[in-house]
């Protein structure tokens, strides 16, 4: 989003020369606008060589095929999120959570910039069942997944992929795969 105007004394925002040269700088209050994105969560599911995918009930993008996921919350870290997610639009419990990268996007009809940070988790408690903003759960394969919603998801089904090369090489050795 472009602000033209300080969102904290009405000033008009100028690109000035210096240390934020080129952002968006109140002259008055000293405000730098920095468009940082906003951080969310993509949390793969894995059953074998199957990954579970949800299938949006809400806009942007209704109807097509999601990463369960969403936006981290200010106040919660962003494991928390992978957590509360979960319980939300699937109806289960995660833990054994590991960070697997990230990846910018943009996100809705504002186009809000966005830092997808992916996941893995496995289910500990509960059901699978579509809750929050989802209508329906299926298991797709990693090899061969859906037309996905977003632009950033299918890298993240890369990252995916290349964790479970990289666990199977690791087995395969007799080494740890614990580790992304």
């Amino acid at each position: 989003m472009d602000f033209q105007f300080c969102p904290f004394d009405g000033e008009r925002l100028e690109a000035r020369p210096g240390r934020n040269e080129g952002r968006p700088s109140c002259t008055r209050c000293r405000f730098v606008h920095y468009a940082n994105p906003v951080p969310a969560v993509a949390v793969f599911i894995k059953r074998g060589t199957e990954v579970l995918l949800v299938r949006r009930a809400i806009e942007p993008e209704k109807g097509k095929w999601d990463i369960p996921g969403g936006f981290v919350q200010w106040d919660e870290k962003v494991e928390q999120t992978v957590v509360r997610e979960c319980e939300e639009e699937l109806s289960v419990i995660v833990d054994d959570i590991k960070f697997l990268g990230s990846i910018p996007d943009v996100y809705g009809p504002f186009k809000t910039q966005t830092i997808n940070l992916c996941f893995l988790a496995a289910i500990t408690c509960g059901e699978l069942f579509p809750a929050s903003d989802v209508d329906r759960l299926e298991w797709f394969s990693v090899d061969r997944p859906p037309a996905l919603a977003f632009a950033h998801q299918q890298q993240a089904i890369a990252l995916l992929r290349e964790y479970i090369a990289k666990t199977s090489a690791n087995q395969q050795r007799g080494l740890p795969t614990n580790r992304v």
